[in-house]
């Protein structure tokens, strides 16, 4: 077994952790359920690591077609990447089979106050 992380000291416990396809489109079809109760977003920006895909799912297109299923297929639009920063913890580190989604949605405006009538001054 080959560790990428200089900073394993002997003697440090190892957790290994299985993906399977199941699992992942469970994860994300519950998150996806949260961000339904934002209303429906007016576009989306996925990225996804390259150890989903075809990879995992054994089919293209897989978490691109969740998202677009659960949210009401909104312009959508992303790439795949080697991983992604996020934190764990109180640091961040380079997360692989992760995905990050970001939906846009409109602001919420303030109406635009009456217009005032000029003040007339008193002859």
């Amino acid at each position: 077994i080959a560790i990428g992380d200089p900073q394993v000291r002997v003697g440090q416990t190892i957790q290994f952790h299985l993906r399977d396809r199941r699992t992942a489109e469970e994860d994300l079809r519950l998150l996806l359920e949260l961000q339904k109760l934002h209303g429906p977003a007016a576009g989306a920006l996925l990225v996804s690591s390259l150890g989903r895909g075809m990879g995992l799912f054994h089919r293209a297109h897989a978490d691109a077609r969740l998202v677009a299923d659960e949210l009401d297929d909104p312009p959508l639009a992303g790439f795949f990447a080697d991983g992604q920063f996020g934190p764990a913890g109180r640091e961040s580190f380079l997360h692989a089979h992760t995905l990050a989604l970001v939906a846009f949605r409109p602001t919420q405006t303030q109406p635009e106050p009456a217009e005032q009538p000029e003040a007339q001054s008193a002859p």
